[in-house]
């Protein structure tokens, strides 16, 4: 754990964690030269996580109505800076347009506005991510879903896939690591 005092309690639910392997030759170009790629049997890993953000607040101060409460999907890659693993955000859309202004001053991490839906049947999720930039073509992703609602036994893969405590970001030319503690 961090020594210093938390700074922001989010709650997720509903995670879901896919994951693709890479050649980390094919990520280097788009991952800040500072960082190390982190490989598990050789490959790099991609990975999008979508899950619903409940009770967000920052410290000394409640959950803020409309803005606590949003679905998120982010893409991400595995990194390493002088021995201490992490994540690197490539983007991360959040449906709620308040969230993201807020979120990405300064230019710290790469938040966007994304239309965002999910439509349950049964034991199956569907959700659709849908982002527009300044005219360029749409970037959608739709993806189907079975839950599985049994404990699983976690393999070496996904413990190193999902125990990532730091994350890393540049901005202004600057490399900037924040802790990220979390329970389960």
């Amino acid at each position: 754990m961090s020594k210093g005092p938390w700074v922001m309690e989010q709650e997720w639910q509903d995670v879901y964690f896919l994951h693709w392997p890479i050649m980390a030759k094919d990520l280097r170009e788009h991952v800040p030269q500072e960082l190390e790629i982190d490989t598990f049997d050789g490959m790099a890993w991609l990975g999008v996580v979508y899950f619903q953000m409940k009770r967000m607040r920052v410290r000394f101060i409640p959950p803020i109505p409309g803005t606590s409460s949003f679905l998120e999907l982010n893409v991400r890659t595995y990194v390493k800076y002088k021995g201490k693993s992490g994540v690197y955000f490539f983007n991360i859309n959040v449906n709620n347009p308040i969230v993201s202004k807020l979120a990405s001053v300064g230019d710290i991490l790469p938040f966007q506005f994304a239309k965002m839906y999910e439509k349950r049947d049964k034991d199956i999720l569907t959700f659709q991510n849908r982002r527009e930039e300044n005219g360029h073509t749409p970037e959608t992703l739709i993806a189907t879903v079975k839950p599985i609602s049994e404990p699983i036994m976690r393999t070496p893969l996904e413990f190193w896939l999902t125990e990532r405590h730091y994350l890393w970001t540049k901005t202004m030319g600057t490399l900037i690591r924040q802790y990220n503690g979390h329970t389960q």
